[in-house]
């Protein structure tokens, strides 16, 4: 029989030791509103926490509370996050698609 895939850790409200574990960077965000969302902390409890702006945890914990995950992603062209945009369709592919040429400009 094989092992485990993975080492078990303690359960820790120790950021320090929770970002570290944490892979990527949607998985960080959600790690820092869970207590807000989860079990209505305040967002000045949790910036206290875990030395990040205030305001901006309230703003990432509204929207997840109103979008889901799709609000942990950065915004691209995903089917997911352009259905939540509010634009008319035809703004949202020029958009996109200007998006697309300057990140390879960029490169």
């Amino acid at each position: 029989m094989p092992g485990p895939k993975r080492v078990r850790r303690e359960r820790t409200k120790e950021w320090a030791s929770i970002k570290q574990w944490t892979l990527w960077p949607e998985q960080e965000l959600y790690e820092q509103i869970r207590p807000i969302v989860l079990y209505q902390e305040t967002a000045g409890e949790r910036a206290k926490e875990i030395d990040v702006p205030q305001r901006t945890l309230a703003r990432k914990a509204a929207a997840f509370e109103r979008y889901g995950m799709a609000s942990l992603f950065p915004s691209g062209c995903t089917k997911e996050r352009s259905r939540l945009n509010i634009r008319p369709p035809r703004s949202r592919s020029i958009r996109c698609a200007s998006r697309l040429i300057t990140s390879r400009l960029k490169r």
